[in-house]
This record gives C-alpha cells, sequence and structure tokens, in this order.
C-alpha cells in the first residue's frame, strides 16, 4: 500500500475549504471505513474530498476535507455515529 507524503497533505489542507476531524475508536472504524470510501465516492464524487490523518488530544483521528459545506453536512448526516472531535482551545 503506498503512502502520500507530507506534502500531499499539505496539497489537501489547501485545496478543500472545509475540513471535519472525527476521532478513531481504539479498536479503528473497521469496516465503516469502506462504507464511508463507498458513500463519498457515490454522493460526493472523486476529487471532491479527501482524507488525512490527524491528531486530536493524544488520540487518533481522521480528517476528511470537502470542497462545499453541504458535501460535508450530507457527510455528517450519513455517519452520524462518528465523533466529531472539537478544535483546542
Amino acid at each position: 500500500m503506498s503512502r502520500r507524503s507530507v506534502s500531499g497533505f499539505a496539497d489537501i489542507d489547501e485545496r478543500f475549504a472545509v475540513r471535519l476531524k472525527f476521532a478513531v475508536p481504539p479498536d479503528g472504524l473497521g469496516t465503516l471505513l469502506s462504507d464511508i470510501d463507498v458513500w463519498l465516492k457515490a454522493e460526493v464524487g472523486s476529487g471532491r474530498y479527501g482524507r488525512t490523518p490527524a491528531r486530536s488530544r493524544g488520540s487518533d483521528a481522521v480528517a476528511y476535507h470537502f470542497l462545499s459545506l453541504e458535501d460535508a453536512g450530507r457527510f455528517v448526516a450519513s455517519f452520524n455515529d462518528l465523533i466529531l472531535c472539537t478544535p483546542l482551545k
């Protein structure tokens, strides 16, 4: 499996205006990860989203990046079991 370079992640951060960060449970996302990938391809479309690893208050997290708030909102509504990370203050 190939890995993206750090600069690839920076490109995603710059390209997409909306970023949502979700906590990853200790046992991982399991089959939900493939369900998310299928949904994103079908509902948002290639080139309109990205995913990067993230950290949140000492735990693992994953960030999903979107071009629009509408796409991000539909994602959250479809995967309401995911726990949004609160921003650090």
